[in-house]
């Protein structure tokens, strides 16, 4: 069974992400049940750390600057959170991919200095999310998305399927919303021959053709965006009522387009 990813929504079906719900009463948990001052894991983690050769420096102020990040994460306060968590990537890219696998669950509550609790995947998980959301505000900072995504894949090709359908369906659509339709047009088709039956995958691209494209780089069709949609249907009829949604936006954007 794959591990259930902290953006994923909740198994106890409430609606909301795991981190918001039900992730929270195991943190309550495990919390109780730890007693003060490092664990064995935490210097087990700090051993083979320093064994690989990551100067204890450089380590501390990587897990200074992740939990100033959630600091400001918590208090909505992201542009700010992100920039720290990006010279956080700067430091972790270089040493911890090394050794932490994917899906290995390493504390980064390793030092007197950091006294946050959670794991260093939980928080590139997290920031996953948060360099996403922020491609959309300026196309510097939809480069800035498709570099640390590169960066990601590279350290972490084994990453966990979901993962990886997410950010390469976003980083097609950058390239859609950069200009670059061309290369939106081969990193979907990519995307669909990798993941088949990733119906979101098809409705990004519809998306791209329709409600968010660019407009000025990437005319309205109708009709592609009318075949992607319904196949993203017929490879999940899960999602049939997000279908139906942008079908009915589409044919009111065809309308429009014939009375202009």
């Amino acid at each position: 069974m794959s591990k259930l990813g902290r953006n994923e929504p909740c198994p106890c079906g409430s609606g909301k992400k795991y981190k918001r719900c039900c992730l929270d009463k195991g943190m309550v948990q495990s919390k109780a049940g730890k007693e003060s001052g490092p664990g064995s894991q935490d210097i087990k983690q700090i051993n083979k750390a320093i064994a690989s050769g990551i100067p204890k420096d450089s380590l501390t102020n990587l897990l200074k600057l992740i939990d100033e990040g959630y600091v400001d994460f918590r208090r909505e306060r992201y542009s700010s959170s992100l920039d720290k968590w990006l010279k956080a990537w700067n430091l972790y890219k270089g040493y911890l991919p090394r050794i932490a696998t994917w899906d290995e669950e390493i504390v980064y509550d390793m030092t007197p200095e950091v006294s946050l609790e959670g794991h260093l995947l939980n928080w590139l998980q997290d920031m996953v999310m948060i360099v996403q959301d922020s491609a959309y505000e300026s196309k510097d900072a939809a480069r800035q998305f498709m570099q640390f995504t590169r960066e990601l894949l590279e350290a972490y090709p084994r990453c966990d399927a979901s993962t990886k359908e997410r950010m390469k369906r976003d980083v097609a659509e950058a390239c859609f919303y950069l200009g670059m339709p061309e290369e939106g047009e081969k990193r979907f088709t990519d995307l669909v021959k990798e993941f088949p039956s990733f119906a979101w995958a098809w409705i990004g691209w519809a998306d791209m053709y329709s409600i968010f494209r660019n407009r000025e780089s990437v005319p309205f069709d109708y009709e592609r965006a009318k075949g992607y949609y319904l196949k993203a249907l017929e490879v999940d009829e899960s999602v049939k009522s997000v279908v139906e949604e942008r079908l009915e936006s589409l044919e009111g954007m065809r309308k429009k387009a014939q009375k202009d």
